[in-house]
């Protein structure tokens, strides 16, 4: 495999710095598969083993939407050959070839583009599930790595509602027979968590608060100390010592 070089430029590029950081990665680890005239498989489980052999987080749907990503942001073109296989193509791709010839056809009339402009996949889409956020521990590194969105993003659950305000949790509060603090307290909580309820997003937060009063999570019937009525703390030996001296006199 031939050795490549990074352009100085890459980190001013536009283009480039317009995709998420696992799309730059991707598009630097494809440089060192390309041949000679930029040219390479596009099948995007060969793409994932090849790619990131040592990544066992990185699955195949997230390959395909990184293609996406790169072709939207008018990196790499990738496209199926009459012969019914896909292919890639860097663009503006300006090394001298070594080689007379690439061993994959180039993109004529008889191919048909993989993406549109847009990213867009012209045959199936596959898309990200909520498992492809999960934090997991990959068998070559100790550090727990990031099963990352493409575009960075929190991908929400596809039942859930919309988030609520301020306001409507406040007045949901005061429907439950709870003070409004309650559904304040309920809000800010939820809005610095990215509205999840242990770890989990919420599908709706009015059965998130009903569940939060049944089960007294609620500011409001919380003890003292922020203790669970019936959860009160033990007292002193001595304190127990004079309840039951008390008790026997």
């Amino acid at each position: 495999m031939p050795q490549r070089f990074l352009k100085p430029g890459i980190t001013s590029s536009h283009k480039w710095e317009a995709c998420s950081w696992i799309a730059q990665s991707f598009y630097i680890r494809l440089i060192t598969l390309v041949d000679d005239f930029g040219r390479y498989e596009a099948n995007a489980s060969l793409l994932r083993s090849m790619a990131f052999p040592l990544r066992e987080d990185i699955r195949t749907p997230q390959v395909q939407k990184l293609m996406q990503e790169l072709q939207a942001n008018q990196l790499v073109h990738f496209y199926t050959n009459s012969d019914g296989k896909d292919y890639l193509q860097v663009l503006n791709w300006t090394e001298r070839p070594r080689a007379e010839s690439s061993r994959f056809p180039s993109f004529d009339k008889g191919c048909t583009p993989m993406f549109s402009d847009e990213g867009v996949m012209t045959t199936n889409v596959v898309r990200l599930t909520a498992d492809d956020v999960k934090l997991t521990t990959n068998a070559h590194s100790p550090r727990p790595r990031l099963r990352s969105s493409i575009l960075d993003q929190t991908i929400i659950h596809p039942r859930a509602k919309a988030r609520g305000t301020l306001t409507q949790l406040k007045e949901f509060a005061i429907k439950l027979g709870l003070p409004d603090s309650d559904g304040e307290a309920c809000f800010h909580k939820w809005e610095g968590n990215g509205w999840k309820n242990n770890g989990k997003s919420i599908i709706s937060w009015e059965s998130t608060m009903r569940s939060w009063k049944a089960n007294k999570y609620m500011p409001s019937l919380k003890g003292e100390n922020g203790k669970h009525p019936g959860k009160q703390a033990v007292g002193s030996i001595e304190d127990l010592k004079k309840e039951w001296l008390g008790a026997k006199s």
